[in-house]
């Protein structure tokens, strides 16, 4: 009875090779906290109101370690990650926007477009989320993905594959947080992971608007980085003394809003001492460990703390077209292959790459 099976389960196998072409090659994640493994999977098949798309180009983003780690989502295993996706349309059921070979991004987030949330623009905090790319729902270290046609966006013209996939996530989340900032032009911003992949795109968008910019990195790299898209000022926290070096820069008053893309205690709570009464924290990266922050400073100094949530959808478009315009630069410092998809993992673990690495087909 067991050979009758296996024979059955080859025989589709084949069919499928034969006819349907029905695999694809994939970075999977088969148990926490072990290296990606490159294998053939199953390729996503599509239902009416779904888009299969060919992936030309995927970010890395820190957000994949920490599922890898089961820090964050655990999805079940085994499962391909992914989340910040550009690729090309390869087939779809009665597409009314959208055409096979457009050049798009998928918006990650499978929101249900009813809710209050999602009325009011705020997609990412939909109560009734239909997937999530890359986290419930097989993503981009794969030869395809499949998406809702409605969280396609087209790519413009003269946005490289690659940059228009960390627009996704990384630079789209980055606008987001200074949207959600309302920072001024005049005012002084501390940016904390100014050389990742989500810090150095802030660094840009806060000095289109005006605004002084001081970064700070661990390492001699990422303050370069910071300093070659602008910021005006730099701090090596491996060097000196992030906390009085800041004070020097700001006579004493420290700054009007904190970014903040670490998001340990090792970097908030300083941060949160070093706002100038009136200041805003505004909280985008995430650890394990809590933080701790006085219910006091916060009445006294009048201070705001204000959590970011990636981007949403018009925060894609809008990076999407200041790309497009040669306003921004999405710093994709390291390309790869899938198969070398660990090796990209590795380094950002390491905090040995800078801006973001992309996955590219």
């Amino acid at each position: 009875m067991r050979d009758s099976i296996v024979d059955r389960k080859s025989f589709v196998l084949r069919r499928c090779l034969q006819f349907d072409d029905c695999l694809m090659k994939a970075a999977v994640l088969e148990d926490y906290g072990k290296p990606l493994a490159i294998k053939d999977v199953q390729k996503p098949q599509i239902r009416p109101g779904e888009v299969l798309i060919k992936v030309a180009a995927c970010g890395v983003c820190r957000t994949d370690l920490k599922i890898i780690e089961g820090m964050a989502w655990k999805p079940n295993l085994p499962h391909v990650l992914g989340h910040e996706v550009a690729g090309f349309v390869e087939s779809g059921e009665g597409l009314e926007n959208f055409k096979k070979g457009d050049s798009v991004v998928v918006n990650q987030y499978y929101a249900c477009g009813v809710c209050y949330y999602c009325r009011i623009g705020s997609e990412t905090l939909c109560t009734n989320l239909k997937g999530h790319l890359g986290f419930d729902e097989s993503g981009g270290f794969g030869e395809y993905v499949k998406a809702p046609e409605r969280n396609l966006i087209k790519i413009p013209d003269g946005v490289a594959l690659e940059e228009a996939a960390v627009a996704g996530c990384a630079v789209g989340s980055s606008l987001h947080a200074v949207k959600r900032s309302n920072i001024r032009a005049n005012q002084t911003a501390l940016v904390q992971g100014a050389g990742g992949g989500l810090g150095v795109s802030t660094v840009q968008l806060l000095k289109l608007s005006g605004v002084n910019v001081i970064g700070v990195g661990i390492s001699g790299e990422e303050v370069k980085t910071a300093k070659r898209y602008g910021a005006d000022s730099t701090i090596n926290a491996k060097e000196i003394s992030v906390v009085e070096a800041v004070k020097k820069l700001t006579d004493g008053l420290g700054p009007d809003v904190v970014f903040d893309f670490v998001g340990v205690k090792e970097t908030v709570e300083p941060g949160f001492q070093l706002l100038r009464p009136g200041g805003k924290m505004v909280v985008v990266g995430y650890g394990p460990e809590p933080f701790q922050i006085a219910a006091q400073q916060l009445t006294m100094r009048e201070i705001e703390v204000i959590g970011c949530r990636s981007a949403t959808r018009q925060d894609i478009v809008d990076v999407l077209e200041m790309s497009r315009k040669g306003k921004l630069a999405p710093v994709v410092n390291k390309i790869l292959k899938l198969e070398e998809i660990n090796t990209a993992l590795r380094l950002l673990k390491d905090h040995a790459a800078v801006g973001r690495s992309a996955i590219k087909f």
